[in-house]
């Protein structure tokens, strides 16, 4: 296993969670030694435009987040996870395991990550759409990885394995479980344990992830972020997303 015992790490992205809230938790819980330099949302009409053109402070595509390894730079938060996940051993055991850990990956980022940070920036005209769609997502995606974390818990009783150490794939932990949590953590804080009341697993995988040392201390701390996105209209949209989220209990 190779790791960054020599190496200068930075780590640029806006002082929010959104697409730079996974990097953050893998960094944290493996202990890499890094600096984190955020991008102003307060200051964006006035500094990000300039940042988006110096390759220095955005990368080669003016994205962010973007992972700065003494001169490498990596962009694109799946191709950063890739990385970590191969530099810090928590990629999968098998190429066939590995691939797996990329598809999980990319499925809960562009599926849930990316299609709730999509509802935050919902104008008043689009939020009712968006908020429906959004739930309708959850409904599909959600009972999937649910089913996935039962099975697992299973073949660890089977084996007479704790399943306090229940991850996506069986007892090893890999850079999916981080953006699982980051979505599943996400929507914890915006929704409460009812958000979890037809998902025991993954609530059980929630807290589990949550009681790391390194993570417990990061979340209960004012480093984590409570803006989500930099969306001007996320207050209003979270408020719908409440109520809607309450009226679908009550008739369920």
């Amino acid at each position: 296993m190779e790791n960054f015992s020599n190496e200068i790490i930075k780590y640029r992205y806006f002082n929010c969670r959104g697409r730079g809230q996974s990097i953050r938790y893998i960094l944290i819980d493996q202990n890499v030694n890094y600096i984190e330099e955020f991008q102003s949302l307060e200051n964006r009409s006035e500094e990000w435009p300039i940042a988006k053109k110096d390759k220095n402070l955005s990368g080669t595509f003016g994205l962010l987040p973007v992972l700065f390894v003494n001169s490498f730079e990596i962009s694109q938060v799946i191709a950063i996870a890739n990385y970590l996940g191969k530099k810090l051993n928590i990629q999968g055991n098998s190429i066939e395991q590995q691939t797996q850990v990329l598809m999980f990956t990319s499925s809960i980022q562009i599926d849930l990550i990316s299609v709730f940070a999509k509802t935050l920036w919902a104008s008043q005209d689009s939020i009712e759409y968006e908020s429906d769609n959004y739930f309708r997502i959850c409904n599909d995606f959600l009972p999937r990885f649910e089913l996935i974390l039962k099975q697992n818990n299973n073949n660890n009783n089977n084996n007479n394995n704790n399943n306090n150490n229940n991850f996506l794939f069986s007892n090893s932990i890999t850079y999916a479980d981080y953006f699982l949590f980051d979505y599943l953590h996400t929507q914890f804080s915006v929704f409460g344990q009812d958000f979890f009341n037809n998902y025991p697993f993954l609530s059980q995988f929630r807290m589990n992830i949550a009681s790391r040392p390194n993570i417990a201390n990061y979340i209960h701390s004012p480093k984590l972020f409570d803006r989500l996105t930099g969306s001007p209209y996320e207050q209003n949209s979270l408020q719908v997303l409440k109520t809607k989220f309450k009226q679908n209990n009550q008739t369920n």
